[in-house]
């Protein structure tokens, strides 16, 4: 009986303690106050970035004159939309991290050449903050 007791205590407390990494969700604001514009060095706004799983890098931008889209490496090497798995367009887009890997993201209407990409690489759970800060752009 007291182990039962035991192991439904220990459950509560893993479940609650997810819960808590889930509400703990991080919104990365690209470029912080300067936003997603050409000619900025994201490079600096990223080496002050630890992405984790279930966190959000948001993009705020000019509608109609700049986007995102999500591509994979070749896209985001070349600056083509080679790969694309994603398009936002609204000028404040918000776009989740569900699971570790690198997303890699470039503005499509031409300014990639111009320094609008970024690349990030969440790294775990919000609760595993053990592990190592990894964000790069280019």
């Amino acid at each position: 009986m007291a182990s039962r007791a035991l192991l439904l205590a220990v459950a509560v407390v893993v479940v609650a303690g997810c819960a808590v990494g889930l509400s703990g969700a991080t919104d990365h604001i690209v470029g912080a106050n300067r936003g997603w514009n050409p000619n900025i060095n994201y490079s600096s706004w990223s080496a002050n970035q630890t992405f984790y799983v279930g966190d959000l890098i948001s993009f705020r931008h000019q509608k109609g004159t700049h986007n995102v889209f999500a591509v994979n490496e070749t896209g985001y090497d070349n600056c083509t939309m080679d790969g694309v798995t994603g398009n936002w367009t609204s000028g404040k887009d918000f776009i989740p991290l569900p699971h570790p890997g690198t997303y890699f993201f470039i503005c499509g209407n031409g300014f990639c050449q111009a320094g609008m990409k970024t690349l990030s690489e969440p790294c775990g759970l919000a609760l595993e903050r053990c592990c190592f800060d990894r964000v790069t752009t280019f």
